[in-house]
């Protein structure tokens, strides 16, 4: 009887989870534009905690381990693309926060990767090109520019292998 009421208790904690995990999907927008302000209010330490609490709820419905291992696979293009350009343009903000901290430029490094491999040959892959190389032309900010031009490299080469 006894496993019973472990069973009972662990299934309990389990729809509560996915209860709790439903509704911080159902609010993940809310997170990211909240995020966006605080970017845009200079408070970058709150933009990249809620860029990261955006997708560490992506990555949990996606059952994956952590943020820099969601993929482009797990998601459908015909129904996901508005999701999957919003979470290109957060890497992409995430990396250029990183980047301004000399300790932080691996994670700024995981971001790029993680910014391209949701860009390259998807239908907003013009708008994201633009985005990302008016911003690194303009910003004097960029701390670790070389770590910013090997993946920019990969990304020229994936663009002309596929045109």
């Amino acid at each position: 009887m006894g496993s019973i009421s472990k069973s009972g208790k662990t299934s309990r904690e389990e729809r509560e989870r996915i209860i709790k995990l439903k509704h911080r999907y159902e609010n993940r927008v809310t997170v990211a534009r909240f995020g966006k302000e605080s970017l845009d209010a200079g408070d970058y330490g709150s933009a990249l905690k809620k860029f990261i609490d955006y997708l560490s709820i992506i990555a949990e419905v996606k059952k994956v381990r952590d943020i820099y291992d969601i993929r482009v696979e797990h998601f459908d293009p015909k129904k996901e693309i508005t999701e999957m350009l919003m979470i290109s343009h957060l890497y992409f903000e995430m990396a250029r926060m990183y980047d301004a901290v000399p300790k932080f430029h691996d994670e700024a490094k995981k971001c790029l990767d993680q910014f391209i491999s949701f860009t390259a040959n998807q239908p907003y892959q013009v708008v994201n090109s633009e985005r990302w190389f008016v911003s690194i032309l303009k910003s004097p900010f960029l701390k670790n520019l070389k770590s910013f031009a090997t993946p920019i490299n990969r990304y020229m080469f994936n663009l002309r292998s596929v045109t």
